[in-house]
């Protein structure tokens, strides 16, 4: 028999499923390292799938009317006078 109190877990994981009781008695490393590799695998995926299809994930509102506006916007208020929009004149 296990000691229920390796890793401070005393209590019950509440559920009757296998899995649910499998992962609740797994070592905290183990289940760390398998949420780290699902959720790299998923960004993996997301980057593979755009890296083929060649989206962009552009918002839908960026169109030449409003970058000109933005610049615009930029150039108004003189934000970043040395290097950026508003020191080209």
């Amino acid at each position: 028999m296990t000691n229920p109190n390796v890793w401070g877990q005393s209590f019950h994981s509440g559920s009757n499923a296998k899995w649910i009781q499998n992962l609740h008695n797994a070592h905290r490393p183990t289940v760390i390292l398998g949420s780290i590799g699902v959720f790299s695998g998923i960004c993996f995926l997301d980057f593979a799938y755009n890296f083929v299809t060649g989206h962009k994930h552009a918002p839908a509102s960026h169109n030449p009317a409003w970058a000109e506006a933005t610049r615009s916007y930029l150039r108004a208020q003189n934000c970043n006078p040395i290097t950026g929009v508003s020191s080209k004149k």
